[in-house]
């Protein structure tokens, strides 16, 4: 009887600590100005989407004839965060934010469609963390310069 007891407080202990969760904190600027704060908390070993995105409407041309398309705007991400043995945070991250740019519009006879054009910020890495503490990620692209902090925190 013992035996049992003992073996299922083990087993309760394991999977205590196999389901232990993390703050995932997230802040990407783009030239200086903050313009997204992705934040989850998931459990060690499990992903964690996040999304907050807009959708514009444009013109676009299928074939020859034009249609309404949808643009997805804004953040989504992935966060998979696992516990170390030591008490550090192996983060897997997949994040990808778009901005539109600029919206063109053309004329091809009486047709009239719109050429979005946007850029962004993507990453996708995995990195040891230390219980509460922060990674900053840089990225140079088409004279934008885009700071990508990240902080994670056992709970």
């Amino acid at each position: 009887m013992k035996a049992i007891i003992f073996a299922a407080l083990a087993t309760f202990s394991i999977n205590a600590a196999a389901a232990e969760s993390v703050n995932i904190s997230t802040e990407l600027y783009r030239n200086g100005e903050l313009v997204s704060q992705p934040h989850v908390v998931a459990v060690s070993g499990s992903q964690r989407p996040y999304k907050n995105v807009e959708y514009r409407k444009f013109r676009e041309l299928v074939g020859n004839k034009v249609r309404l398309g949808r643009l997805e705007l804004g953040t989504t991400a992935y966060f998979t965060p696992v516990i170390t043995i030591d008490g550090d945070i192996r983060l897997t991250m997949d994040v990808n934010y778009v901005r539109l740019n600029e919206m063109k519009a053309d004329k091809f006879g009486s047709l009239a469609v719109d050429f979005p054009q946007t850029d962004g910020f993507v990453y996708k890495g995995t990195d040891i963390i230390p219980n509460g503490g922060k990674r900053e990620y840089k990225s140079y692209d088409n004279g934008e310069e885009y700071i990508y902090v990240v902080s994670a925190t056992r709970q």
